[in-house]
């Protein structure tokens, strides 16, 4: 019997008859057999016939065909594989120990050397400075977050790691690699990428969390309390809002050179007066004219305590 009609080949192990019995066994689609004659033994036009419906058919579903050998394969076009780049995490970036593990306060030992930063690390670094850079002036925080206060006190000094908006009073970490001319240049700058973003305060949560702690050391302290009518000593009325608040007018409206160690104890002063004085929530451009107003009249007086007992009118007259 033929592998595709004609003859049978002498190659071939099955009978005609074996093939006629099959292609009666098999289905067309219809559900008709392939073969429809007298299972005799004769290579026929009806055997040819129900040959080459098969043949056709198995060709089409890359089946076996009728001789039993594998139908050819086309090889199909296996699109390349696009690389991808690994993720970088950020954290991964400035993870670090301390150089004493029981001081929280000795030297940080990055877990990744400066040296050995892709291009793409470094802008990962930089991008994720910048961004918590905007979302502390977006909350608001910029004045009492202490990374960011170090930071603009460096960049106005004219540091070239930073660029500066006066208009908008913003700072950013550079993007400009051409200003580090030196390996050991390029290597402070990823070196200090890494140790603001391992700042605490270089966060929004990371400020207030700092904030809160601040506050809470403050109310602890001894001065932040009097003695009521009945002898008692009782906790002054300070609220954590208002603590911010005073603060931020304080270091906004009192000179720098003024401020000094005694910053502390000028607060508290101040607290302790308006609370004699019974001022309670006093609103922020109040808080910060009356702070401008003593830092103008302070050779006059010995504590802010003294000038706001002298001064009863100052909230008054804002």
């Amino acid at each position: 019997m033929p592998r595709f009609g004609g003859a049978p080949h002498k190659e071939d192990t099955m009978t005609v008859k074996d093939r006629q019995c099959l292609l009666t066994f098999l289905k067309k689609a219809d559900g008709t057999s392939y073969y429809t004659g007298e299972v005799d033994g004769i290579y026929g036009s009806k055997s040819e016939a129900a040959v080459k419906a098969f043949q056709k058919k198995a060709q089409k579903r890359r089946n076996i065909n009728i001789k039993g050998g594998q139908a050819p394969k086309t090889r199909k076009k296996v699109p390349k594989a696009k690389k991808v780049k690994p993720k970088i995490s950020l954290a991964s970036l400035y993870s670090f120990k301390r150089s004493k593990e029981d001081d929280p306060l000795s030297r940080k030992i990055f877990d990744k050397k400066p040296s050995s930063f892709t291009k793409d690390e470094i802008n990962k670094l930089v991008k994720g400075v910048n961004d918590r850079l905007y979302k502390l002036e977006k909350a608001g925080l910029a004045q009492e977050s202490k990374a960011y206060q170090n930071i603009m006190r460096y960049a106005m000094g004219g540091d070239p790691a930073y660029n500066v908006d006066l208009e908008r009073g913003t700072v950013r970490l550079t993007q400009d690699m051409s200003r580090f001319k030196t390996k050991q240049e390029m290597y402070d700058y990823i070196n200090r990428a890494q140790q603001i973003l391992s700042n605490q305060t270089s966060s929004v949560g990371g400020t207030n969390k700092a904030i809160k702690k601040a506050y809470e050391s403050f109310m602890k302290n001894p001065q932040m309390y009097s003695i009521s009518r009945d002898g008692r000593l009782m906790p002054v009325s300070l609220s954590l809002d208002e603590y911010r608040n005073i603060w931020k007018a304080y270091k906004d409206n009192v000179e720098p050179d003024e401020k000094g160690k005694y910053e502390s104890q000028t607060v508290i002063d101040f607290i302790h007066a308006t609370r004699a004085m019974g001022y309670y929530d006093i609103p922020p451009e109040q808080v910060g004219a009356a702070f401008k107003y003593y830092s103008q009249q302070q050779g006059q007086y010995e504590d802010m305590f003294a000038f706001m007992i002298d001064n009863p009118n100052v909230f008054s007259e804002i």
